[in-house]
């Protein structure tokens, strides 16, 4: 279950982190 779930959640993860970072640089600037 962890090796079929880990691949999902680390994209999720990672996507969540872009569009916040996005969203932090956008409100900087």
């Amino acid at each position: 279950m962890g090796r079929a779930v880990s691949p999902v959640v680390g994209v999720a993860l990672l996507a969540f982190l872009t569009v916040l970072l996005a969203l932090s640089i956008g409100t900087v600037l």
